[in-house]
């Protein structure tokens, strides 16, 4: 965890998109680095999950961890938006769509590889730069037309 608020503490929040997407790009390789020297970790997480449902305990310990890491996204996320450096959102909505994003890129590096699976990203750098570009610039071709709103 320190590791990914080390990635958020930049000083100041983001007062530019290029620096709003750097700092999203740094989490991401963060994210994708810790849980790949870590590997243990997300295996322990993809197995144990499921069972919080059923273990108020350890439903504690998963979301607890999940809120600290939400809430801390989110601050960058407001400061942001505050800043003009990105559009205003629900920021705790953002971080959620954020997390999500990098999650299903992690279970899905973390399943063994068969034939017909999407191909990994080489690099956390290239994974990063991938999902930074999906939420900073969506999937549209171009920018879609304003009178058709």
């Amino acid at each position: 965890m320190r590791a990914i608020e080390a990635s958020l503490a930049s000083g100041r929040p983001p007062h530019t998109p290029a620096e709003a997407r750097d700092m999203f790009y740094r989490l991401i390789v963060a994210l994708i680095g810790h849980f790949r020297e870590h590997e243990n970790n997300m295996a322990l997480y993809l197995r144990e999950f499921h069972r919080q449902a059923h273990d108020p305990a350890l439903a504690t310990v998963f979301l607890g961890l999940h809120d600290r890491l939400i809430t801390a996204l989110a601050d960058q996320v407001q400061a942001a938006m505050e800043a003009g450096a990105l559009r205003k959102l629900p920021p705790v909505a953002v971080a959620h769509l954020l997390m999500g994003n990098i999650r299903g890129y992690l279970m899905a590096e973390s399943f063994p590889t068969c034939e017909g699976q999407i191909s990994r990203f080489p690099a956390a750098d290239d994974a990063a730069e991938f999902i930074t570009s999906v939420l900073f610039d969506g999937l549209l071709a171009g920018r879609p037309d304003a009178s058709a709103a």
